[in-house]
Parts: C-alpha cells; structure tokens; sequence
C-alpha cells in the first residue's frame, strides 16, 4: 500500500519554512552555501598591514563548518629588494574591517621571519625575488586552504579577509599599475558553509 500526503506548505511552530535539520534530517557534512570574491585591482602594500581581499555570509546552521580558499598574488620587482611578506586569513563575526586585530586567525604561529598581527601568518617571505632574470614580468601565485569548526550561531554575519603585511618596502598586488591592466593575475576569496 502506498501512503501520500499532499500539502500547500510546511511551516515551523513560529510560522516559518522549516529547514531539514528541523525536519529531522541528518545534514551534517553538506554543503549548506558558498561565498566567492574574485578581484584583480592593483593593491601596493608599503611598510604596513593591508586588507587584500574579503567576502562575506550569514550562517545558515548553528556549528558550522567552514572551507576556506584563498589566493593572491604578487608581482616582481626590477631588481633584489630585502623586504619582508607576511600573508594571514582570518575571520570575524559582524561586519568587515580594516584591522588584521579585529579577526581570528586560522593558521597557527610557526613563522618568525614576519606575521600579520592578530593571525600570524601562512606565508612569510624574506626578500623580493632578484629582477636580474626579468621577474617583474611574473606574477607568483600564494594559495591557503584550511578547514575551521569554529561554534558560529546561525543567522550570524561573517567575514573571511586575506592580510598581507610587509617591512621596509612595498609588495604589489593584482596587476601591474594602478592605471595599467597590462598583466596581471586573478585572486580569489571562497567560503563554503558545511553543516556541522
């Protein structure tokens, strides 16, 4: 015998669409959204901490998970330069910021050459490459992924950001000139929300 129910529509005790884990379904491991910046403008940071890229979300389910995926990417210099590169994801709850402080770093601390303050740092480079070979014309690709669980409410407001921050010089960003898209190199910012 085969049993049907048919209805115009579902809603939760506080008159809401109810979502699967209020129907009892296990979701734990899927998907639950995905959040993508992509930007390819020319970002000189100088001697300071600077906010590449960032992308944002509100939670869909209480103790998520969430994949982070990031790449950005740095253009060479005419010739040796010793400046330092530190580069850090973090996230935060609420809206967006300028301060690498105002977020929680998701790398340990394992670098003492350069960290980004507040989130330490999952690439530190000691020097600029030597132009002598024409690495100005090259672009090198920075990627980071990591996995994090941490304890996020639902219907919070995210923000997932990439800092770099540099010593004695100026790291280049994006593309070539801030007037020129002559080269240049895509960066991305993806965040996947995976039910806890």
């Amino acid at each position: 015998m085969t049993s049907i129910i048919k209805v115009d529509q579902i809603q939760t005790a506080a008159g809401t669409a109810p979502t699967a884990g209020d129907l009892g379904i296990n979701i734990s491991g899927n998907v639950l959204q995905v959040v993508s910046q992509e930007v390819i403008s020319y970002t000189a940071v100088a001697s300071a901490t600077s906010k590449i890229m960032y992308t944002s979300l509100t939670t869909k389910a209480a103790n998520s998970k969430f994949l982070i995926q990031g790449q950005v990417n740095t253009r060479g210099v005419s010739s040796y330069q010793d400046i330092d590169l530190a580069l850090a994801m973090g996230y935060k709850t609420g809206s967006g910021s300028s301060s690498s402080t105002d977020y929680t770093g998701i790398h340990p601390y394992n670098f003492t050459r350069e960290n980004v303050a507040g989130l330490n740092a999952y690439l530190s480079f000691d020097t600029h490459a030597n132009g002598a070979t024409g690495d100005q014309y090259f672009f090198n690709p920075h990627p980071y992924q990591k996995l994090i669980s941490p304890n996020i409410a639902s219907g919070q407001l995210m923000d997932f950001a990439i800092f770099a921050k540099t010593e004695l010089g100026t790291w280049v960003f994006g593309q070539s000139s801030s007037s020129s898209v002559d080269i240049g190199y895509f960066q991305h910012l993806t965040v996947y929300e995976i039910a806890g």
